[in-house]
């Protein structure tokens, strides 16, 4: 338990240093993108004040234009005197005044230019930037399904082939979905990304790679609405199945001395990626000129990725992704979980169980008519094997299909410990006759198929009421569902 907790708070103080390097990484864009738009807008007014003096210096000399003009009309006016001489110093002094303005102008063209060459300049080092943090996410990424692929579906695969099988071909499916055509699609894709920005020229393009590769992201849709499965048949699979247990074990325990994460966080990775392309690719076309061959490219490669994420997700069934992640949650909070594989024959967690409600309830056991109940407590052993200090308080999780019981000790509870509840026991719903209201409004009786029942007891007649109304309508839907 000692090394356990160790392991953890190491994890969590490397999660927090990734979490802070993170966090300096984006103070660092965050300053380079301030610095970049101060820069712009500095040379924007430097360049709108230019043109304001040119254009005031071109409104003065015709100002001085049209008063020539009305001096010469008032010259042919008056008798015209004599020519005078006229002498050189004079001509070469006019001479050296207008070759003193066509220099000014010219002078202006060149600020002008140079201050737009400038921009470009720096537009250009920040899409480089962008387009390297593309290159490398996208090198990470392939790295990462590479590790899932090696590590546990190989060994899968392998086993079936040589007569050790692990686990059926639906129940592998189950759990990874279509992540290996996935992978298959981005060796590919990072190949062609790693060709093209093997030398670097600013008039390079990456639009017309994604629009190339854009029937790979078809590919997505069916992860993206077997995700919720996939993370629920993985736990019913380690529930299920000793070796695989095993394998994620040894698959965790080698990612926390490198990469930190858990399988979870793997499995997630193929959701987050259509939207961290967007994002990437949204922040080059803020850095493309809108005259560079790229901007197009990456225009229509944006609409195109931005309409599929759209058709994907209306195939996520909201609901039930909810109900997958409470599960899990549940899951994840008992220290004990492995002992309700042993009375449950596929565990808590399975795919298409609903959460329907939790609370504080105490909860007896009667064995028969004129019985004394007894209330349910977990066993001593187990509390003091995880340590749970204090007083125990009942709670109760009732999902669509069953009841479950869990202790928690308030000293756990404050700590905020990951895993507060301890199993006590669980009650199949199809296993009770009916429901049944008590003299007391804060007790509810459920009679199980053969006489015995189990007595649940609120704190309050309000929060009876309420639980008996939901413990009704699920025994509805369940016999509605079975017959």
């Amino acid at each position: 338990r000692l090394a356990k907790e160790a392991e953890e708070k190491a994890a969590k103080e490397e999660e927090e240093r990734k979490e802070k390097e993170r966090k300096e990484e984006e103070e660092r864009r965050q300053i380079e993108e301030e610095e970049m738009r101060r820069l712009e807008k500095e040379l924007e007014l430097k360049l709108q004040k230019a043109k304001e003096e040119a254009q005031k210096r071109e409104q003065e000399r015709l100002k001085k234009e049209e008063e020539q003009k009305k001096k010469e009309v008032e010259l042919r006016k008056k008798p015209v005197p004599p020519p005078k001489p006229v002498k050189p110093s004079e001509t070469g002094w006019s001479r050296r005044v207008t070759l003193g303005q066509e220099g000014k102008r010219r002078s202006m063209v060149l600020r002008e230019d140079g201050t737009k060459e400038r921009i470009l300049k720096a537009q250009n080092a920040v899409r480089k930037r962008v387009a390297m943090e593309l290159l490398e996410t996208e090198q990470n990424y392939v790295k990462n399904l590479k590790t899932v692929e090696r590590l546990l579906i190989a060994p899968i695969v392998n086993s079936a082939k040589n007569g050790t099988r692990i686990m059926k071909d639906s129940e592998l499916k189950s759990c990874f979905s279509n992540i290996t055509d996935i992978l298959e699609s981005h060796v590919e894709l990072l190949q062609k990304l790693e060709s093209r920005f093997e030398t670097w020229s600013d008039e390079l393009t990456v639009g017309d790679i994604f629009l190339e590769n854009m029937t790979m992201f078809s590919q997505y849709r069916e992860y993206l609405i077997n995700y919720n499965t996939s993370i629920v048949g993985v736990q019913g699979m380690i529930q299920k199945y000793s070796r695989f247990a095993k394998m994620i074990n040894f698959f965790e325990a080698a990612q926390q001395q490198s990469s930190k994460l858990n399988l979870e966080s793997f499995l997630i990775m193929p959701v987050q990626r259509i939207p961290r392309y967007l994002l990437l690719l949204r922040d080059m076309l803020k850095y493309t000129h809108k005259h560079h061959p790229d901007y197009p490219l990456i225009t229509k490669a944006l609409s195109s990725l931005g309409v599929m994420l759209q058709s994907h997700n209306k195939g996520i069934d909201a609901e039930a992704s909810d109900h997958a992640h409470k599960l899990l949650a549940v899951a994840n909070s008992i220290c004990n979980i492995e002992d309700i594989g042993q009375e449950v024959p596929n565990g808590l967690v399975k795919a298409g169980r609903k959460f329907v409600l939790e609370g504080e309830i105490i909860v007896k056991e009667k064995a028969g008519q004129g019985q004394k109940s007894k209330t349910l407590h977990a066993p001593s052993a187990t509390v003091k094997q995880f340590d749970m200090k204090g007083t125990l308080k009942p709670y109760v999780f009732l999902f669509d299909d069953l009841i479950l019981l869990c202790e928690q000790a308030a000293s756990r509870r404050d700590q905020g410990s990951e895993r507060p509840f301890v199993y006590v026991k669980i009650l199949p719903l199809v296993d009770a006759k009916e429901i049944q209201t008590d003299k007391d409004p804060k007790t509810i009786r459920l009679v199980k198929v053969g006489g015995s029942s189990w007595v649940l007891k609120a704190k309050t007649a309000d929060e009876a009421t309420k639980w008996l109304s939901y413990l009704r309508q699920t025994l509805a839907n369940l016999n509605g569902a079975s017959s």
